[in-house]
């Protein structure tokens, strides 16, 4: 039977969070939550903390001093030490804080929040009672999306501090809920119903985790292992705590889920971890969700081939020339040669891209199995090497002029396609139409 987290709150319209929520609870992780202002983000975190009985602060974080985290500061009467007179506002006892329109924080506060998120430490000082960290935004307004732009005052996130949070939920906006959801908040409001079981469900995530299976835990890391290089080409590179991040949410939102009573698939608890992951529109980029599923699929495909494939060795090569050279040599499936000496074509500049179509194009038009509309870019500037090379062709100039440096250049930019230093046909070829 399926069970509900957010619903039994009393908050509608965020059912498709409650595994990562209870995640991330269970592994007492980070969270940040990005949405349009009204979406009941502080109002999610004050009934979790409620629920859990937790001691809890509620922190405007764009009208924070630091005084009210840590009190106001009081030397003995020694003055060797200093001490904190405390507030029933400040950090030292609470258990769960929430940072909320962070994004709206002076820099100076963001950096003394950072230890907080990071380390759960204020001055070096553990926060011993601390165990739920979250905080709050609103879509950064200098982003990509020009949609985000109403935000005024919110930025982006500084990239270290949004690497720091494990999970980033995107909260939904009233306009964007189903319509029974829209007609539950105008009748009932935000009225609860019922309470969760919720460190019932704690446990039982933890357990689950710790009883996790080997085999899906070599399954993530080779999933990763494919997925982390697909997402650079995607222009959304992750640091290696983010990979570490990412690969422990796949755990433990496989685990939450089972406990709310879903049965899903591995590689689908992947891309909804992945999701629910990737730091970047904290930071102000946008995330295209066409292109990480694409390559989600892709990264599925090469975890079931297993990390020792052909496949996998490939790719992880990061240079596309390199990675063309052994496809030469392995002979992968035809899509993926196709896809190989595609990306390698395109990283070329026009000079390389000449000289590496005439150095390959011998093997690949015999042999390799590529697609049509590749092969036919590649013979096409094969065709204009040839050409240029054929044709009758003189210049004179002077070793001090424009061209005799273009043709210096020219050479030299070749060197690491050839292996010796003179002019070659494809020289001549992009000479002839520079």
């Amino acid at each position: 039977m399926k069970k509900y987290l957010t619903p039994k709150l009393g908050i509608h319209g965020l059912e498709n969070l409650d595994a990562a929520i209870l995640a991330a609870l269970a592994t007492e992780s980070t969270l940040l939550l990005i949405g349009p202002h009204g979406s009941a983000k502080t109002l999610l975190a004050r009934r979790v903390a409620e629920t859990l009985g937790c001691s809890f602060r509620h922190y405007n974080t764009s009208l924070l001093n630091y005084d009210d985290l840590v009190g106001y500061p009081m030397p003995d009467q020694e003055n060797r030490t200093l001490n904190f007179i405390q507030t029933p506002g400040t950090i030292w006892n609470a258990e769960f804080i929430l940072f909320d329109e962070i994004s709206r924080a002076r820099p100076e506060i963001q950096n003394k929040v950072f230890p907080i998120v990071h380390e759960h430490r204020v001055q070096g000082i553990e926060l011993q009672h601390l165990s739920h960290c979250w905080a709050a935004m609103n879509p950064p307004s200098d982003g990509e999306d020009a949609h985000d732009a109403i935000y005024f005052g919110s930025w982006s996130l500084d990239a270290a501090l949004a690497d720091r949070f494990r999970f980033i939920l995107r909260v939904p906006g009233f306009d964007e809920l189903q319509e029974k959801e829209r007609e539950e908040i105008l009748l009932n409001g935000d009225g609860k119903k019922g309470r969760p079981a919720l460190k019932t469900w704690i446990g039982s995530v933890r357990k689950k985790l710790n009883a996790a299976d080997e085999t899906d835990r070599r399954w993530a890391v080779r999933y990763l292992s494919a997925m982390v290089p697909l997402l650079e080409k995607a222009e959304l590179p992750i640091s290696g705590r983010r990979a570490r991040y990412l690969f422990e949410n796949i755990l433990a939102l496989q685990a939450a889920e089972r406990v709310l009573g879903e049965r899903s698939e591995l590689g689908d608890v992947a891309l909804r971890a992945v999701f629910a992951g990737l730091p970047h529109s904290a930071s102000g980029k946008t995330v295209e969700h066409g292109k990480i599923l694409l390559a989600h699929k892709q990264a599925v495909l090469d975890a079931g081939a297993g990390s020792d494939s052909i496949i996998s060795k490939i790719r992880r090569i990061k240079d596309p020339v390199k990675r063309a050279e052994v496809a030469l040599r392995e002979k992968p499936d035809r899509p993926l040669q196709t896809q190989i000496f595609s990306d390698a074509f395109a990283s070329l500049s026009l000079v390389e891209r000449y000289a590496w179509v005439h150095r390959v194009f011998p093997r690949i038009s015999e042999g390799a199995h590529v697609g049509a509309a590749v092969l036919e870019m590649m013979a096409e500037v094969e065709s204009k090497i040839h050409d240029g090379a054929h044709a009758e062709f003189s210049e004179s100039m002077h070793n001090n002029g424009k061209r005799w440096k273009f043709w210096q250049d020219l050479s030299e930019s070749i060197a690491r396609f050839e292996e010796g230093g003179d002019i070659t046909a494809e020289h001549v070829a992009v000479a002839r139409c520079a």
